[in-house]
C-alpha cells in the first residue's frame, strides 16, 4: 500500500513539473499587401498597465497561467521571455508596413495601445480576457480617436494536454485575429491615422 501511494505521488509530482518554464508562441505574420506607400508615418508606442506588473507581481512576458495536476499554477511566458508590449508593437508595426504606412521614431502620427488587460488560466480549458485601449494621436499630442478593444474567449482544452495544448491550438490565431482588430480591420482607427 505505501509503495503504490509512492508510486502515485512520484507520477503526480512528474505531472505537475512539466509544466515548468512554459512558454507560449504566437508567430504574428502580417496579410501580404500590395497597397502603395501613402506618405503617413506613424510612430507606435505599446505599454503594459496590467495591474500585476505594475505592482511587480509578474514579468512583463507573462500572459497566463496553466494549471498542473495536483492544482498548483505555472506560469506561462511569451516565447524567448520577450515583454508582451515589446511583441505587439513589433507586430503592430509589420502590420502597419504591410498597409502602406512608414514606421519611425518619429511620425505624423502616433498610434498608442496600452494593455491593460491579457491573461489566460483554467484547468482542462482555458478562459483567456484582454482589453486594449487604442489611441491616435497627431504630431502635437492631440488625440484624434480612441477605443477600448476587449473580449473573453473560451478556449476548449485537448484531451491529451488540457488547456495546454488547447492554448498552444487556438491562442496564436486569437493573438492574429487581435492585431488586425487594433488597426487593418479597424476603419475608425485607419480612417484617424489618414485624416
Amino acid at each position: 500500500m505505501i509503495i503504490r501511494i509512492v508510486m502515485l505521488l512520484s507520477a503526480a509530482l512528474l505531472l505537475s513539473g512539466c509544466m515548468v518554464g512554459q512558454q507560449l508562441s504566437v508567430n504574428y505574420v502580417p496579410a501580404a499587401s500590395q497597397l502603395p506607400a501613402n506618405g503617413v508615418v506613424v510612430t507606435v508606442a505599446v505599454s503594459d498597465k496590467r495591474d500585476f506588473v505594475l505592482k511587480g507581481e509578474k514579468d512583463a512576458a507573462y500572459v497566463g497561467s496553466y494549471t498542473a495536476g495536483l492544482g498548483n499554477r505555472w506560469s506561462v511566458m511569451n516565447l524567448d521571455n520577450v515583454p508582451l508590449a515589446a511583441q505587439i508593437a513589433k507586430d503592430l508595426k509589420q502590420e502597419l508596413v504591410s498597409l502602406g504606412y512608414a514606421e519611425a521614431t518619429a511620425g505624423q502620427k502616433e498610434l498608442r495601445v496600452t494593455i491593460q488587460e491579457w491573461v489566460f488560466a483554467g484547468y482542462q480549458n482555458a478562459e483567456f480576457e484582454y482589453a486594449l485601449l487604442v489611441e491616435v494621436l497627431d504630431k502635437g499630442g492631440k488625440k484624434l480617436f480612441e477605443t477600448t478593444l476587449k473580449g473573453r474567449k473560451d478556449v476548449p482544452g485537448t484531451i491529451m494536454s488540457g488547456m495546454k495544448g488547447g492554448m498552444e491550438r487556438d491562442m496564436p490565431g486569437i493573438y492574429n485575429a487581435i492585431i488586425r482588430s487594433i488597426a487593418r480591420d479597424n476603419t475608425a482607427v485607419l480612417a484617424a491615422l489618414k485624416s
